[in-house]
């Protein structure tokens, strides 16, 4: 019998599957777990110099298409962007959002950085202001679908005035997007 140090724990009654491993509910009772596994990855490398000058948020051509093997299955977004804002005076801002778009569906926001606070801002006066940044953003959804997923990366303009403008892919350098369905 277990003395008062000892701690007595009551096994599963079934053996577990292949690559489960055995969890406490920390009153002592044990079982079969499996822990989360990347179900599948996709990425895709688009998009091409496109000029913004407004500041609602635009398409950069950066898109990415996934299907979920089950709808509990969560997916991380990994987006690497490059992006210019300009303006003719004073401060060049903007920001940056990351859109899903169901099968379907209807356009829904997985993640925003609203401008200023994509933290890209720089201020000049009476001079002409260009500034270009690489910038990476991650987010995790769960969408709740087996259906098609499109993901899409969107920048606005912080403001149109004085010449301001937003550039997706200055450079045609693409936008990446890696989508990673995740098993919980």
């Amino acid at each position: 019998a277990p003395g008062a140090a000892d701690v007595a724990f009551k096994l599963p009654n079934a053996d577990g599957s292949a690559g489960q491993f055995i969890k406490t509910d920390g009153s002592g009772n044990l079982a079969f777990a499996g822990g989360g596994k990347v179900v599948k990855t996709v990425h895709n490398s688009a998009g091409s110099a496109t000029d913004i000058i407004s500041t609602s948020f635009t398409d950069t051509g950066g898109t990415a298409t996934i299907t979920p093997a089950s709808s509990s299955n969560k997916i991380l977004v990994f987006i690497s962007q490059t992006l210019k804002f300009s303006r003719s005076n004073t401060s060049a801002t903007g920001g940056l959002r990351i859109v899903r778009l169901i099968s379907g569906g209807s356009d829904h926001t997985v993640h925003e950085i609203p401008s200023p606070e994509l933290g890209l801002s720089a201020a000049a006066y009476g001079n002409t202001l260009t500034f270009r940044s690489q910038i990476s953003v991650n987010a995790e959804d769960t969408p709740n679908t087996q259906l098609s997923i499109t993901y899409r990366v969107q920048i606005a303009a912080g403001t149109t005035s004085d010449s301001g403008k937003a550039v997706a892919n200055p450079g045609d350098v693409p936008c990446q997007i890696t989508l990673v369905e995740v098993e919980p």
